[in-house]
């Protein structure tokens, strides 16, 4: 009903009950809006009460699936305390300084393979010389440091008859010099080289 019904309403019933409160109208306005104002609020009540049960599943919600995740534990590994470097103890080996390698000099080889002339004034010039002593046709044989040749000697017998016969000898070459050796020594321990040991260490 609104305002106008109720006016009408009013005058209609205004003979049968006799005449109005001068603020009657006043009065049903503020009753109206007293009521309008109590069902706002009621409306508001209930739908705060609806707005907060729904809320609660809601959060339960999330507060479960939040609980539900595995748990992730951060694990902070401590820097490890530096430990200052030890000098080391150890004795240190003095480096090693190989001794010079001391060689023997080598002997220089004769050019060329001396003839018995040559053998002969050496010979003779020795402390002990032969006596009666020539050369002949024999060629001297060398082998690297070695000589070998064969002189002829000529004497008288005791029988006073005259005899010819050959004499060996061997000779080395020692610090540049053909030097005489002994030829029966050399062939026993067996210094003589291959290619003249035949004629050398066989002759009479």
């Amino acid at each position: 009903m609104n305002e106008l019904d109720l006016r009408i309403a009013l005058h209609r019933d205004a003979d049968l009950v006799g005449e109005p409160a001068p603020d009657l109208l006043d009065q049903l306005a503020v009753r109206r809006d007293k009521q309008r104002r109590q069902r706002a609020g009621m409306f508001a009540a209930a739908l705060g009460v609806v707005v907060i049960a729904a809320g609660i599943p809601v959060g339960s919600s999330l507060l479960t699936q939040s609980d539900s995740g595995p748990a992730v534990e951060v694990t902070v590994d401590p820097t490890p305390p530096t430990t200052p470097a030890t000098p080391s103890t150890t004795p240190v080996a003095p480096p090693v300084t190989e001794a010079p390698v001391t060689t023997a000099p080598v002997a220089a080889e004769p050019r060329e393979c001396p003839d018995q002339a040559t053998l002969l004034a050496i010979l003779t010039s020795s402390s002990k010389p032969p006596a009666d002593l020539y050369p002949n046709s024999f060629a001297s044989l060398c082998s690297g440091e070695w000589a070998f040749t064969v002189f002829n000697h000529d004497g008288v017998g005791s029988d006073g008859l005259p005899f010819a016969n050959a004499v060996s000898k061997l000779y080395r070459f020692v610090d540049g010099n053909w030097t005489p050796d002994d030829r029966d020594a050399r062939c026993k321990a067996g210094d003589i080289p291959d290619d003249i040991w035949e004629l050398t260490c066989n002759a009479g």
